[in-house]
């Protein structure tokens, strides 16, 4: 065992943990074996989200076997069984099963924790609109700093625009895509992109070969919860050549870059 330091970072694989999972196993409201498999799954549910495996109302699944499951949980089959049927009874996911083939699940978000944060919202708006009524009346001078703040903060948002700015840049589809992925992940973790310096960085870091690198790159770091891009060691530019022969065919490749 040693003390970790920054360059171990981008070889430790990590879970990542929700908050709505986690606090009713802190409770006691679920068991350990049921937090597992929610953790797992959500891992997958990430994977699922970048494969686009969606149903026909945009709803994410994931597919998970009950080999795997004993493999990862080092559980038996009955076991995960009776924990996947009470992750079920208590609505955190939804099983359906498939012919001749893994079932499929989807994981669920209790309600009431969605409710509980648009009435904070809520609140706060109504807050937000009181001072403004406020300050309106006051004066015609704070009526005139105020317009001037919304203003500022009108020019601030368009700012905070990045995907539309990575739309606008000259690199290709795919990549701009897993930029914008990678914005809303950011977000997620909360750890949001604050300026396009660091998307312009990133695609002047020459460490990154091509495009699909940074791709890649990217996707290693939703894999394991990075809150950066760290470039992959084991990746080569591959250039397939097809070597004609009536008897026989090869396929040979350049390596470049290296």
């Amino acid at each position: 065992m040693k003390i970790l330091n920054k360059m171990d970072l981008p070889e430790i694989n990590f879970l990542q943990v929700p908050y709505f999972i986690w606090n009713p196993y802190i409770k006691k409201e679920i068991n350990e074996t049921m937090f597992k498999i929610y953790v797992l799954m959500y891992q997958r549910f990430r994977l699922s989200n970048y494969n686009n495996w969606v149903n026909k109302d945009n709803e994410v699944y994931i597919k998970y076997s009950y080999n795997d499951l004993e493999k990862d949980l080092n559980l038996s089959r009955q076991c995960i069984g009776e924990n996947i049927k009470k992750l079920t009874e208590i609505d955190f996911i939804d099983k359906h099963r498939q012919f001749n083939q893994s079932n499929i699940y989807y994981l669920k978000v209790q309600e009431l924790v969605r409710e509980d944060l648009k009435s904070s919202l809520d609140e706060n708006v109504g807050l937000v609109r009181e001072e403004l009524h406020s300050s309106l009346d006051t004066s015609n001078t704070n009526k005139n700093t105020l317009n001037n703040n919304i203003k500022n903060n009108n020019i601030k948002k368009d700012k905070l625009n990045f995907k539309k700015e990575i739309e606008e840049l000259e690199i290709g589809i795919d990549l701009k895509e897993k930029l914008k992925e990678w914005l809303d992940y950011k977000k997620e973790i909360k750890s949001p992109i604050k300026t396009m310096r660091s998307i312009n960085s990133l695609l002047k870091n020459k460490e990154f070969k091509n495009e699909e690198h940074i791709i890649l790159s990217i996707e290693q770091s939703f894999m394991n919860n990075y809150k950066g891009i760290f470039p992959t060691k084991d990746y080569v530019i591959k250039e397939e050549l097809v070597v004609s022969d009536k008897n026989n065919w090869k396929e040979k490749y350049r390596i470049k870059g290296e």
